[in-house]
Order: structure tokens, then C-alpha cells, then sequence
């Protein structure tokens, strides 16, 4: 018996993946940017390899690839986890502000930047 392939992997994953819907509340967000967001508010990029074809789930702004959590509520736990330990009260409010928006490379100074915008926004 052959060990199966990246693509035989990645068929079975696309495959097997439950459809979203609106009870679906799994969050989603930018490996290289920005943003984030629910799993019913993805782009798509077609995918074709060797061995699979189908839909990438991506950043719906730039088509960078996402990271999943399984739902709002660990999301939103991890956020407070990351404000306790950095000592960044406003992390948390920083964080509600990015849902949805359009998204800024993290490679190109944009936390920075859309932190800048948060305060400026948020805090007259």
C-alpha cells in the first residue's frame, strides 16, 4: 500500500469540508495581513495542482492565505490572552475595530499603520 500524496490529502480535505452556513462560527484570519473576519466572509482562489482541483479559502482583499479558529468565543480568548500578557489594554477594542475591514501586509508595516488609524478613529 502507497502512502497517499500532498494531493490525495488535499482532495480529501476539500471534500470532506462541512458547507458554511450562518450557525458556522468559525473565525478566520490573515496570515499576512490584517484581517479577519467569519468563515462565511472568505474570498476564493482556485486551486490546481497535480492531483486536486477546488477553492482555496484567502483574505477576500489581497488573497493571502488565512489561519482558523474554531469559533468567536476561543478567538476572542485568545485576544484577552494576548492583551494580559503584552500589557495592551486596548488590544482587545483594537482587534473588534479590524473585523472586516480591508486588510494591510503585515510585512509592510501594516499593524503599525492600522493601529495608527485605530487611535485615531477610536480615541478623538
Amino acid at each position: 500500500m502507497t502512502e497517499p500524496t500532498l494531493g490525495d490529502l488535499l482532495e480529501e480535505m476539500l471534500r470532506t469540508r462541512p458547507p458554511t452556513s450562518a450557525s458556522d462560527d468559525r473565525i478566520v484570519y490573515g496570515a499576512v495581513c490584517t484581517w479577519w473576519g467569519g468563515i462565511a466572509d472568505v474570498g476564493l482562489k482556485p486551486f490546481a495542482g497535480e492531483a486536486v482541483k477546488g477553492n482555496l479559502p484567502v483574505c477576500p482583499h489581497c488573497g493571502g492565505p488565512l489561519f482558523e479558529m474554531p469559533s468567536l468565543g476561543e478567538w476572542e480568548e485568545a485576544v484577552r490572552r494576548h492583551a494580559e500578557r503584552s500589557g495592551d489594554r486596548d488590544y482587545p477594542a483594537f482587534v473588534a475595530w479590524l473585523r472586516g475591514r480591508p486588510c494591510l501586509s503585515l510585512g509592510r508595516g501594516g499593524y503599525d499603520e492600522m493601529r495608527r488609524r485605530f487611535d485615531a478613529e477610536a480615541r478623538p
